[in-house]
């Protein structure tokens, strides 16, 4: 089986490649950069560089893509929303040429929150999808990510969890809010469904964990953490002073999506 994968330089699409290491499969990347797993899969070409004709001379078919990677965050949002989609686009295009059976799209639980801009440009991606040639593709909406067993993850919690090693963290009502973290289990396991089910079905699958409190989270990797409280009325001043901007500015979505659990506890 031949599959190809994109982001294989991200956070999540590493954990894929070691799942399907273990099987008898080629594997082949597109990514911004080589990465470093090149022994175990073929670099075919950069993101920026991606020609159609080049890659089926190199590949003939394929069986699965496998398409994970994604600019996360700009400070253009234009930009943001034209580099996502036109990858996709080419990714897409890629696999009818290429008459793919099987079409994995990683997208995100924020295709529901309008102040997202990263979430918009995923909902545009997941249209392409839909209106696209491909008979058979499944998209993944998946929710926060964290390695759970590594706390080095490249995740935005990893992140959080590794600062809290050396700083105190500020969070709103001191992290007394719900999240709904995957791990890389998760995303394996539905992987490998996925790719052993290549019937020709079109699907959207929403994968979320376990309800967990931010907080009970990074204790669990850093028990003498110090987290300082921010008061709710701090956390709606600064929602209001944001709210103009909204569209330029990422995280309005994450404080209003806190703003609203924090009403919920």
């Amino acid at each position: 089986m031949k599959i190809l994968l994109t982001g294989t330089t991200g956070t999540i699409a590493p954990h894929i490649v070691d799942l399907l290491k273990e099987f008898n499969y080629k594997l082949y990347e597109i990514s911004r950069r080589e990465s470093k797993i090149t022994k175990s899969i073929v670099f075919l070409e950069y993101i920026n560089k991606l020609e159609i004709s080049s890659i089926k001379k190199k590949v003939g078919t394929l069986d699965v893509i496998i398409h994970c990677a994604a600019l996360t965050r700009s400070t253009n949002m234009n930009a943001l929303f034209k580099a996502n989609q036109k990858f996709t686009k080419e990714i897409v295009d890629l696999g009818v040429n290429l008459n793919c059976k099987k079409f994995i799209f990683l997208s995100s639980d924020l295709v529901h929150c309008l102040d997202s801009n990263y979430g918009i440009s995923k909902k545009q991606c997941e249209e392409i999808i839909k209106n696209s040639d491909l008979k058979n593709w499944t998209i993944l909406r998946l929710s926060t990510f964290i390695d759970l067993v590594k706390e080095n993850s490249n995740s935005s919690i990893g992140r959080l969890i590794r600062k809290s090693y050396n700083h105190p963290l500020i969070l709103p009502i001191a992290g007394e809010f719900f999240i709904y973290p995957i791990n890389p289990t998760d995303i394996k396991n539905v992987i490998r469904d996925q790719i052993n089910h290549l019937k020709s079905i079109k699907s959207i699958i929403n994968l979320r964990g376990d309800k967990i409190m931010l907080k009970d989270l990074i204790l669990k990797f850093n028990p003498r953490v110090k987290i300082i409280r921010v008061p709710k009325f701090i956390l709606l001043i600064c929602l209001l002073l944001v709210t103009p901007f909204r569209r330029k500015i990422e995280s309005y979505s994450v404080l209003k999506s806190i703003y609203k659990n924090t009403n919920k506890v």
